[in-house]
């Protein structure tokens, strides 16, 4: 679930705040997107009204919140001001980061390209920032200055769900940022750090201690076919049983139709692996994020993130459809 690091009125659904989790809540977040739009429209609305109804807060500097300002600079500025052209005046969009870069461990060639690339499509970039308070119509940062929003998208990271919170009550050893403890073979630890029997954990409810990872899809999915060929194998929660070994790929980002950044640098090959930015590692990300994509044989084969030919076929026809026709601005 998303961490709302404890503020009042960090709520999704109240105060014009939203999640940035689950496919409701980017379904939520367009429908809010145009009803600011047609509200902006009004004959009757004020220019104040209509600047703070058009801008738009993102709180949270990380790969999501990056690929989501690309995104949201698309869908604003190539689609919607098409049918609102007397509004693109009042767009604005405010990125609000806690620390003094964007995009988490990102190579810092990469760090750098994306923050230009933000500042020449007139982003608001506030870095070193913090939100104190959410209301509604407004967000409050840690200087002190309030910025007059019509909405806010909140993408900051991660807590414990309700699930893994009852685990650690009723028993199971954490780490101190509410992360499941486990072995390097995956298996859960008690609070005597002792091992849990047949009980295995993956994913970002999980950490081992000595080794620390990461919370990335990448590292659940490898650690999904590790369990599948231990329990497969039948070695699972044996003295036969190796320990899980990450082979780390690549890190990427999105920054709207013809940009992203891709960052091999966590690889093996370390500071001499290339990066790439722009065009090029747009075409890069789209193969990762559709094509049968053959990797080493140290993870036998990456197939993308799709694992449907149904998707396969629909997502480039709806990029084809985006590029020449522009997205679908309809409420439904």
């Amino acid at each position: 679930m998303t961490n709302t690091f404890g503020l009042e009125g960090v709520e999704h659904g109240k105060n014009n705040l939203f999640f940035l989790k689950q496919l409701s809540h980017a379904r939520e977040i367009r429908q809010h997107i145009v009803e600011c739009f047609e509200r902006a429209a009004y004959p009757t609305a004020s220019d104040e009204e209509r600047k703070r109804l058009l801008t738009f807060v993102i709180v949270g500097g990380g790969p999501i919140s990056v690929e989501f300002a690309g995104e949201l600079h698309d869908f604003v500025q190539r689609d919607l001001t098409t049918w609102y052209p007397d509004l693109a005046k009042f767009i604005n969009v405010t990125l609000i980061e806690a620390t003094d870069h964007l995009l988490g461990h990102f190579d810092p060639r990469l760090v750098a390209y994306v923050e230009r690339l933000l500042s020449k499509r007139k982003f608001d970039v506030r870095k070193g920032m913090q939100v104190t308070n959410v209301e509604d119509g407004a967000v409050t940062l840690s200087d002190g200055s309030q910025v007059p929003c019509g909405m806010v998208v909140w993408s900051t990271g991660i807590a414990p769900t309700r699930f893994t919170r009852s685990l650690i009550d009723a028993g199971l050893f954490a780490s101190d940022r509410g992360r499941l403890c486990m072995d390097e073979q995956l298996r859960l630890l008690d609070k005597d750090n002792q091992v849990v029997e047949d009980i295995f954990g993956l994913g970002d409810c999980a950490v081992t201690q000595e080794r620390p990872l990461p919370t990335l899809g990448q590292i659940a999915r490898q650690q999904a076919m590790y369990l599948a060929a231990r329990f497969g194998d039948g070695t699972a929660g044996t003295d036969k049983q190796v320990p899980f070994g990450y082979s780390p790929l690549l890190q990427m980002s999105g920054v709207g139709w013809n940009d992203a950044v891709i960052d091999t640098t966590v690889s093996s090959r370390g500071k001499n692996a290339p990066v790439f930015a722009g065009l090029l590692g747009k075409l890069v990300w789209s193969t990762v994020y559709w094509y049968v994509f053959a990797f080493a044989k140290r993870l036998s084969s990456f197939r993308g993130t799709q694992v449907s030919i149904t998707n396969k076929i629909l997502i480039p026809m709806h990029w084809f459809k985006s590029f020449f026709f522009g997205r679908d601005i309809s409420k439904f």
